[in-house]
C-alpha cells in the first residue's frame, strides 16, 4: 500500500512538474523552446525516477517505503512551490534558470532520504534470523 501510495505520489509530481515546466516554459514566439525544454525535462525527472527505483527495489521493511513516501511528497511539494514562486509570484527575466537549479536541489535533498530508507533496507537481523519489523515480544 504503502509502494502504489509513493508511485502515485511520484508520478503526480512528474507530470505536474513537467506541465509547469511546458507551460512556464513557453516561448513568446511558439518556436526553437521545445527541443531545449525536452532536454531539460530529463534533468527535472531525474529525481522522480531515483525515488521510483529505489521504492521497487525495497522489499523487506516498510519503513524504508515510508521514508521514501516523504522523500516523495517532500519532491512534488518542493517543485510546484519553487516553480508558482519562479513564474507566478516572483516573476522575472531570470526566473528560467530553476530549471537548470530544481534536479541539483532535488538530488541534493534526497541524499539524506536515500541513505536513511538504505539503513532500515539493510539493517542487520537479529541472531534468531528474524527482522526487527517481526521480532518477537521478549517472554514468548
Amino acid at each position: 500500500m504503502v509502494k502504489r501510495l509513493t508511485l502515485f505520489v511520484l508520478l503526480l509530481g512528474a507530470v505536474t512538474t513537467i506541465g509547469c515546466m511546458a507551460w512556464f516554459g513557453r516561448a513568446p514566439d511558439g518556436g526553437e523552446g521545445w527541443f531545449f525544454l525536452l532536454r531539460l525535462a530529463v534533468g527535472i525527472i531525474s529525481p522522480y525516477a531515483i525515488v521510483a527505483i529505489f521504492t521497487v527495489m525495497f522489499r523487506r521493511h516498510t519503513q524504508a517505503n515510508i521514508v521514501l513516501l516523504i522523500a516523495a511528497v517532500g519532491l512534488t511539494a518542493s517543485s510546484v512551490f519553487l516553480l508558482l514562486d519562479s513564474f507566478v509570484l516572483h516573476a522575472g527575466p531570470q526566473s528560467g534558470l530553476i530549471f537548470l537549479v530544481l534536479p541539483i536541489l532535488h538530488l541534493l535533498a534526497l541524499i539524506p532520504f536515500v541513505l536513511i530508507a538504505l539503513v532500515f533496507e539493510y539493517r542487520k537481523r537479529d541472531s534468531s534470523g528474524v527482522g526487527d519489523d517481526q521480532a518477537q515480544p521478549p517472554g514468548s
